[in-house]
């Protein structure tokens, strides 16, 4: 047994406090290792459960190089339902499509609300992917109906993620799902704009430029994810306009946006903002957006543009 992995067994075991750094060992297991921690997983206490998982995923997120992905697997059948949502949470990245009839049995069957609404987000980018892959098999199929079942539920909240993820599909059934969701509450407006940017349908094109205007910054911010995502250029100048947003997760995703769609506008706006914004997450939100901008429009160095254009002015 590795060392890494028994000091992690260990960890797990230990009434201490959980570090960590201690539980790097999990990461990657093979085959032994995970029916190890399969077999020790049960007999932790609760808590202990809950806060291993909640911790294997933030290191995820902080270090690319570490993957718990098999002990998210194991987390799918305990007996805690949080232990399973942040399970299905933990597997954000992963498109095993091994994992597909697992995930689609707790968007059916999971007694607790909040695991079903985890998992009808998880299989979005399933949807996605054999959307891209452009399969017409059994398991695209019972994906597909098994959304199209969720979005009907009486749940409220599992109706939209489950909405949420059908943008992606093709199905002739989704349109008019988002349709009838877009024309509800707010709430409901902005899962179905979120579905109509991963639709990549340029039928939703003046619903969403009508929002960017909208009074409520939720609808505002979804509205300019949605624009970037459809590469809607004729929007440029509104989100132009969200750059001086009051809301400032708004303006992080025009700033995006503008970088999806690209144009002189967009650089000279993204270029402008740069220029007066200070080391915040805005300031490297503009630098990433035009350094995406600067890959489609054939690679030019940005930081020579803005230096030719300070030497301009």
């Amino acid at each position: 047994m590795p060392s890494s992995l028994e000091a992690a067994l260990q960890a797990l075991q230990s009434p201490d406090a959980l570090r960590p750094e201690s539980l790097s060992g999990l990461s990657d297991m093979d085959a032994a290792a995970t029916a190890l921690a399969r077999n020790l997983w049960p007999t932790l206490p609760l808590e202990r459960r809950q806060e291993a998982m909640r911790l294997c995923g933030e290191l995820a997120l902080e270090h690319i190089e570490l993957n718990f992905d098999r002990l998210a697997v194991i987390g799918l059948s305990d007996s805690d339902p949080s232990v399973r949502a942040r399970a299905i949470a933990n597997l954000w990245e992963s498109e095993d499509l091994a994992l597909l009839p697992r995930l689609i049995g707790l968007l059916r069957e999971d007694p607790d609300a909040v695991v079903r609404c985890e998992a009808a987000s998880a299989l979005g980018r399933f949807v996605l992917l054999l959307e891209e892959t452009e399969a017409d098999d059994q398991r695209r199929r019972a994906l597909e109906d098994g959304l199209l079942a969720a979005a009907a539920d009486p749940d409220v909240e599992l109706r939209l993620h489950a909405l949420e993820s059908l943008g992606y599909s093709s199905r002739d059934e989704i349109p008019a799902l988002i349709q009838e969701a877009y024309a509800a509450d707010e709430r409901s407006r902005r899962s179905a704009l979120l579905a109509m940017g991963r639709s990549g349908d340029r039928r939703w094109r003046a619903q969403v430029e009508a929002d960017l205007r909208h009074p409520s910054p939720v609808i505002r911010r979804e509205a300019a994810r949605a624009a970037g995502e459809l590469e809607l250029r004729p929007a440029v100048a509104e989100l132009v306009d969200l750059l001086d947003d009051v809301d400032p997760e708004v303006q992080l995703q025009a700033v995006w946006a503008l970088g999806q769609i690209g144009g002189k506008v967009a650089e000279r706006a993204l270029l402008h903002l740069l220029e007066s914004a200070g080391d915040d997450p805005l300031s490297a939100a503009v630098d990433e957006a035009l350094q995406h901008l600067a890959f489609l429009e054939g690679t030019r160095d940005i930081d020579a543009t803005l230096r030719r254009q300070r030497s301009a002015e």
